[in-house]
């Protein structure tokens, strides 16, 4: 077994709600805001998504080997929308308004 590690960023926009996490298209947990959710997969290659209400990120594919830890973050594309850009990605990008990502490494 492997381990898929999801970090969901701390941040305003649903700051109450948790996202799903599916994994190849089937629900395996839910990550609250600012948490962090690991789950057991078999290796091999899995397609990851977060969703909320019919609102999703695209579907990311990650390699788990034996043993391994992938880790991915989690969070809204908020700042990247703001404002009215926000609502018009509701109802126009709604598969574009979570992202999953690797992390980006801290700057020396």
């Amino acid at each position: 077994m492997g381990t898929l590690r999801i970090r969901r960023v701390d941040e305003s926009i649903n700051m109450l709600r948790a996202y799903k996490i599916l994994v190849n298209g089937q629900p395996v947990g839910k990550v609250d805001n600012g948490g962090v959710l690991d789950l057991p997969l078999e290796p091999g290659v899995h397609q990851v998504s977060a969703k909320i209400d019919w609102c999703a990120s695209p579907p990311m594919s990650v390699t788990i080997a034996s043993g391994g830890v992938v880790e991915l973050e989690l969070g809204c594309n908020e700042g990247v929308w703001g404002g009215l850009g926000l609502l018009i990605a509701l109802v126009f990008q709604s598969q574009k308004f979570l992202y999953l990502r690797t992390p980006l490494m801290p700057s020396m």
